[in-house]
């Protein structure tokens, strides 16, 4: 048992300071006690203003970008006054997953 986690201290607490027996389930153990995996994808969430960026040049440019990484990093440096490079890669990223995945 983790003595550490806040989550199993505040379950603790909340059953020894009200009249309500908790019984928990085996997915509230399960999340207790078991690590998450090493090397399992957590996922990515982008910030809106990147999503919306990346939307309204695919509709404004349809025939500028593709489905490549690289050709869609040239294309927003081309197209936007986006002084950073990580701000640049990660509306590029989102172009590219919108052509592949939204629009297929």
């Amino acid at each position: 048992m983790r003595s550490r986690n806040p989550i199993w201290i505040a379950l603790l607490i909340g059953v020894l300071h009200s009249n309500v027996e908790f019984v928990p389930s085996k997915s509230h153990i399960y999340a207790l006690l078991l690590p998450r995996p090493i090397g399992e994808p957590m996922g990515n969430i982008r910030p809106t203003y990147i999503k919306r960026i990346a939307i309204e040049l695919v509709q404004r440019y349809p025939e500028q970008f593709t489905s490549d990484f690289q050709h869609n990093k040239l294309m927003v440096s081309k197209l936007t006054d986006v002084r950073y490079v990580a701000m640049r890669n990660k509306i590029a990223g989102y172009v590219t997953r919108y052509r592949t995945h939204y629009e297929a």
